[in-house]
């Protein structure tokens, strides 16, 4: 993909429709980190955050992926909300997962923010970071990897297609 200004590429934005629809993380952006260990937040995400004054929430992705999921902050306080059996081991291996991990990451006036030597390792994230949309939150990959896990994910999606249940269509043949 061609690179645009501030070194980023990308596909699509955010959803922006005003009215009923929910603004949600889509797309796909590339961008630069730069010496510092700094990287642009995507500008279509950070007009989703509702507090971009309490910056974000990133830790090790728990699905297993070597890749970082990314909280706006009032999003991620859900996570706390959820926490009822607080002494199970259950409850205290998610304790550790997640909270354990997590770092509030602020982002600066350029609207970036600082990617620690330690989730970079994790990630394998070397010059370039992939923000990946998911809906509610978002998350960070090694480019590549990222385009790779995306494309195993849109196979797994069409064989899987009967499945999903997504309401892509109203009465009428309007779609949403």
């Amino acid at each position: 993909m061609p690179k645009g200004k501030g070194g980023e590429s990308g596909r699509t934005g955010m959803a922006r429709s005003p009215g009923a629809l929910p603004r949600i993380f889509s797309g796909t952006h590339t961008k630069t980190i730069d010496a510092k260990g700094r990287v642009s937040v995507p500008p279509d995400f950070r007009a989703r955050f509702a507090s971009p004054e309490l910056g974000l929430y990133v830790m090790r992705s728990v699905t297993g992926e070597e890749a970082l999921d990314v909280f706006e902050a009032a999003e991620f306080t859900c996570f706390v909300s959820n926490s009822e059996q607080v002494f199970s081991s259950e409850a205290m291996d998610s304790a550790f997962a997640i909270f354990g991990s997590a770092l509030n990451l602020r982002l600066d006036r350029e609207g970036r923010i600082v990617l620690p030597e330690e989730f970079r390792e994790y990630a394998r994230i070397d010059a370039e970071a992939c923000f990946i949309g998911l809906g509610r939150h978002f998350q960070i990959w090694e480019p590549v990897r990222g385009r790779a896990k995306q494309d195993e994910a849109f196979r797994n999606a069409v064989r899987n297609r009967d499945t999903i249940s997504l309401p892509l269509a109203r009465e009428g043949g309007a779609t949403s």
